[in-house]
C-alpha cells in the first residue's frame, strides 16, 4: 500500500474522530459507569483526546464524567460488575493515574469500596460464574490492577489475598485431563449438558489471558504457569476438525450427551474481539510470553494470520462497526498483534478493517453515521459506549494515528 493511501485513509479517520468528539460533547449520559458500556469508558475517550490533540477542554468534559461517577455511587448507585459498573470505574481511575491525566489518592478514593466489590466476587465464583464483562474474572481484572498500583504495603497484601484465593479456586476447580484444564459455564437448567465456553468476553481465554497478566508478577508466577499452559492446551484442542468451516474455533465446546450431535465444536465463529479466532489469537500471543513459549507463540500467529485472510463478508459476519464485534474492534486487535510481532500482515489487516469501519458510517441518523446492529430486535440503534459505540471507534482511532503507543486497550484485554 502506498504512503499516498496511507495519507487519505489517515485524513479520513481524523475527520472522522473530530466528528465522533463533538457528537459525545452534547452526549455523553449513561445510566452504568463501567468502563465497557458507562461513563468510564465515554470519559476514557476524552482524556485520550485530549493528549492526542493537546486540548484540555476535552480533559474537562473527562473530569466532568468522573464527577457523575462519584455523585452516582453517593446516590447509592450499586452495580458492581466491570463491564458496566463500580468495578470498571475503579479500572479507569488507576488507569488515568498511570497515565498521568489524574493525580487523585486511589487509595483513598477506592479503598471503602473493595470489600463491597470483594464479596461480589467471592459469590461469583463460588457460583462459577467466570465472567470477564460480568463476573469474576472482571473483578480479579480490577484487583491485580490495585494489587500493581498502589502505595500502601497494608492494602497490597489484601490484594495479594484476594489474587491468591481466586487462583486457588481457579486450580481446585477446575477439569483437569491429561495435559489440559478447563473451566465449565453456568447451566440455565440442569438438563442441560456443560458448555466449556471458549470466548474472550465471557470463557476460558479470559481466564487464561488474566492468567498469563497475573504471571508477570513473580509473586504469582509459580502458581499460574501450570494452568496457562494447559489451559492453552485446551482452547487449541477445539480447534475446528471441519475443512469446511472458515474459522479456526467454535465459540463453545458443549460436553455431549445423547441429545447433542457429535459434532457440536465443529462450527463457525464471527470474526471479532468478544468471541472465536481473534480473542483466541491475541491471548495466546500472550500466554507464549508469559511461558516463553516460541512452539505456543507460532501457534497464536498462525491463528491471527488465518483471520487475517477472512475478508468477506460470508466469512466474517462483521455487520457494524464497534469493537465487541464489529470493524474497528477487529482493526484494534491486528493493530495490537502488529505492535506486538511486528508483522507487516497484521499492520494491512488493520488498514483493511479500518476502511471497513470507515464504509459503515453511512446511517444518516446515526453517530458520525454509525449505528450498532441489535440482532435480537432486529434493527439497528445509536450507542456512545467504549464497547459498542463511538467512544470504543473514537479510542480505536487515537490508537491507529497516535505515533507513541497507548495502552488504553488493556481494558479489553489486549494490551
Amino acid at each position: 500500500m502506498t504512503t499516498q493511501v496511507y495519507k487519505k485513509i489517515n485524513l479520513k479517520l481524523e475527520i472522522k474522530l473530530q466528528e465522533i468528539f463533538e457528537i459525545l460533547k452534547k452526549n455523553n449520559d449513561s445510566n452504568n459507569l463501567g468502563i465497557l458500556t458507562g461513563l468510564s469508558g465515554t470519559a476514557l475517550f476524552f482524556f485520550h483526546y485530549s493528549k492526542f490533540k493537546n486540548h484540555d477542554d476535552a480533559a474537562e468534559f473527562g473530569i466532568d464524567l468522573i464527577k457523575r461517577c462519584f455523585e452516582k455511587i453517593n446516590q447509592g448507585y450499586s452495580h458492581s460488575t466491570y463491564c458496566s459498573g463500580i468495578t470498571g470505574f475503579g479500572w479507569l481511575l488507576e488507569h488515568l493515574l498511570e497515565e498521568d491525566f489524574i493525580d487523585f489518592d486511589n487509595d483513598e478514593l477506592l479503598i471503602d469500596l473493595d470489600d463491597y466489590l470483594l464479596g461480589k466476587m467471592q459469590n461469583d465464583f463460588k457460583n462459577s460464574y467466570y465472567d470477564f464483562l460480568h463476573g469474576g474474572i472482571g473483578y480479579g481484572f480490577y484487583f491485580f490492577k490495585r494489587y500493581k498500583n498502589t502505595k500502601s504495603e497494608t492494602l497490597k497484601e489484601k490484594y495479594l489475598n484476594n489474587l491468591l484465593a481466586i487462583i486457588e479456586y481457579l486450580d481446585t476447580n477446575s477439569e483437569k485431563e491429561g495435559s489440559k484444564i478447563k473451566w465449565a459455564s453456568e447451566k440455565s437448567t440442569e438438563n442441560e449438558p456443560f458448555e466449556y465456553n471458549l470466548s474472550l468476553s465471557h470463557g476460558i481465554t479470559s481466564i487464561t489471558n488474566f492468567l498469563s497478566r497475573l504471571s508477570s508478577e513473580n509473586i504469582f508466577k509459580p502458581y499460574v504457569q501450570d494452568m496457562i499452559e494447559r489451559s492453552s492446551n485446551f482452547i487449541l484442542s477445539c480447534k475446528n476438525q471441519n475443512e469446511d468451516c472458515y474459522s479456526l474455533f467454535p465459540n463453545t465446546e458443549i460436553t455431549k450427551n445423547s441429545d447433542y450431535l457429535e459434532n457440536q465444536n465443529s462450527q463457525n465463529s464471527r470474526l471479532a474481539w468478544c468471541y472465536g479466532d481473534l480473542g483466541i489469537g491475541i491471548t495466546l500471543l500472550h500466554a507464549a510470553k508469559a511461558l516463553d513459549n516460541d512452539k505456543l507463540y507460532k501457534k497464536a500467529i498462525q491463528i491471527l494470520t488465518h483471520s487475517s485472510l477472512r475478508t468477506l463478508p460470508e466469512k466474517t459476519l462483521v455487520s457494524d462497526a464497534g469493537i465487541c464485534h464489529g470493524a474497528f474492534g477487529n482493526a484494534l486487535i491486528f493493530n495490537r498483534a502488529f505492535k506486538i510481532t511486528n508483522n507487516p500482515i497484521f499492520y494491512e489487516a488493520s488498514i483493511f478493517w479500518c476502511n471497513e469501519g470507515l464504509k459503515m458510517a453511512f446511517h444518516e441518523d446515526g453517530n458520525a453515521g454509525y449505528k450498532k446492529w441489535f440482532p435480537e430486535k432486529k434493527e439497528w440503534e445509536t450507542e456512545i459506549s467504549l464497547l459498542e459505540g463511538i467512544s470504543g471507534i473514537g479510542l480505536t482511532i487515537i490508537n491507529l494515528l497516535h505515533e507513541s503507543d497507548s495502552n488504553w486497550d488493556e481494558c479489553l484485554m489486549l494490551s
